[in-house]
């Protein structure tokens, strides 16, 4: 088993390109009918539950990554009600006991974002706005990131709305805000 220890520049970057869409990909194209409202990540030690409104896509599904949209988005019924319009990207790594997080200025030094705004940490996340180049021309560059400890995991975010709309103002960070709290709680109850 991988024990994941903090070094600024090497993890902060694992977990960016880990947090990260395809640059210049269509973030909604090929998305499955058959969203996912939770799934068991990192051989089952961690259960990630979206943002309410959100689903996963079970195409991107893997054991440390996923991608969530807004669940109307992905082709489901039902859920999606007074969610933000927006695309994120979760990842999980193991983390060393006791080992610090990264900070705001870590993780856009080592992504080559903007300079972190609006952030808000606490003992076991960071959650901040930033800019940089978003995964489609349709999103905003400005976009919220976030890292958490999950267990004894890392998660990764980033969450990407159009230009101007809910994901990318102070929302965004209620967002995964929820995603934190909902995965937290989910995987502590086994």
């Amino acid at each position: 088993m991988t024990t994941w220890s903090f070094k600024p520049g090497v993890a902060v970057l694992a977990l960016l390109a880990l947090s990260a869409c395809e640059e210049g990909s269509d973030p909604f194209a090929g998305l499955s009918k058959a969203p996912l409202t939770q799934a068991r990540m990192m051989q089952g030690a961690v259960t990630l539950v979206p943002p309410q409104g959100f689903c996963i896509d079970p195409k991107t599904l893997n054991q440390s990554f996923a991608l969530m949209a807004r669940c109307d988005v992905m082709g489901a019924d039902t859920g999606s009600a007074g969610a933000p319009l927006g695309v994120m990207t979760v990842s999980f790594t193991k983390a060393a006991s006791g080992a610090a997080l990264p900070s705001a200025t870590d993780i856009t030094a080592a992504g080559s974002f903007g300079e972190p705004e609006s952030l808000r940490r606490r003992d076991d996340r960071v959650i901040f706005r930033t800019t940089g180049v978003p995964p489609s021309s349709d999103l905003d560059s400005r976009h919220w990131r976030a890292v958490a400890r999950v267990g004894t995991y890392l998660l990764g975010a980033a969450l990407f709305g159009p230009e101007g709309q809910r994901a990318v103002t102070g929302e965004g960070a209620e967002v995964l805000e929820d995603l934190i709290q909902r995965t937290a709680a989910k995987t502590e109850e086994g």
